[in-house]
């Protein structure tokens, strides 16, 4: 027998480790203020007493079928389209801007854009609140567009 054979096989075996608890296998380690902290109450609106529940924001969600407009829009050679769903009225309820590039970065962006604002028209805020918000705003891509109506793009409004 070799004397690395003899090495391995004198190792004493590996002590196991102590059971951890179940708060000590977390990724995070909370603070001893935040283990005293009570935990935050859940809004599930089937346990709110009626008083609290007519102060809650309403989503008004859109109807499973729907009307929509779709726009085509080039700016700097950045393709796309937005897709607004209608309620029945016609006012917006919902934005889509997909980008023609899939996968690319501004096409992750342009779709969380298109989800908070849905989500900010379906919970009521004013088309109007929106605009004026975004309005003016400077960033690339900004550049010539294909439109004879708006030769050029210099912000989303």
């Amino acid at each position: 027998m070799t004397v690395s054979k003899m090495k391995k096989l004198s190792k004493p075996p590996r002590k196991k480790s102590p059971k951890k608890s179940p708060q000590s296998q977390t990724k995070f380690r909370l603070s001893p203020l935040q283990r005293a902290a009570p935990l935050p109450k859940t809004a599930n609106p089937s346990r709110r007493s009626s008083s609290a529940s007519s102060n809650a924001p309403l989503r008004r969600r859109l109807p499973d079928t729907r009307m929509g407009k779709t726009h085509k829009f080039n700016v700097a050679g950045h393709e796309g389209y937005l897709t607004v769903g209608l309620y029945e009225d016609g006012t917006p309820g919902e934005l889509f801007i997909t980008m023609a590039k899939e996968g690319s970065t501004i096409g992750g962006l342009m779709d969380s854009l298109g989800t908070a604002i849905s989500v900010a028209l379906q919970y009521g805020v004013p088309v109007e609140s929106l605009v004026n918000k975004f309005t003016h705003q400077r960033f690339e891509p900004a550049g010539i567009t294909h439109k004879p109506r708006d030769p050029v793009c210099q912000e989303p409004g």
